[in-house]
C-alpha cells in the first residue's frame, strides 16, 4: 500500500501542476491533450480515495461506507481503459488532421 500512496501523491502533484499551468495565458500545456490528461487525473482521485479507504478499513462488513466505496471502485475500474481511448483519438486526429487539430484550442 505505501507504493500506492506514492501513485497517489504523483497523481495530485501531476494534478496541481497543471491546474496551476492552466492559469498561465502563455502556457505550452493549453492544448486538448493535457486538458484531457488533467480532467482524467482529477476524475481518478476520488477512486483512489476510496481505494485507499477501503484497504486501511480492511472492507470491515459492518462500515457503513462499504456499499459506497465498492460501487466507487467498480464503475472506475473502466476508466482507465476509456483514458486511453480518449488520449488515443486527441493523438490521432492530431496527426491525421493537424490543420484541424490546431483550431481546437482552449486559449
Amino acid at each position: 500500500m505505501g507504493f500506492a500512496a506514492i501513485l497517489f501523491g504523483i497523481n495530485i502533484l501531476i494534478s496541481i501542476f497543471l491546474c496551476n499551468e492552466f492559469r498561465k495565458p502563455k502556457s505550452v500545456f493549453h492544448s486538448s491533450y493535457f486538458y484531457i490528461l488533467n480532467s482524467f487525473y482529477v476524475l481518478r482521485i476520488p477512486y483512489t480515495v476510496a481505494w485507499v479507504y477501503g484497504r486501511t478499513s480492511y472492507y470491515q462488513l459492518d462500515d457503513p461506507l462499504l456499499p459506497y466505496v465498492l460501487l466507487l471502485q467498480w464503475y472506475t475500474q473502466s476508466l482507465q481503459g476509456m483514458w486511453e481511448a480518449v488520449l488515443g483519438l486527441s493523438r490521432m486526429t492530431a496527426l491525421a488532421f493537424p490543420n484541424l487539430h490546431k483550431l481546437v484550442s482552449f486559449h
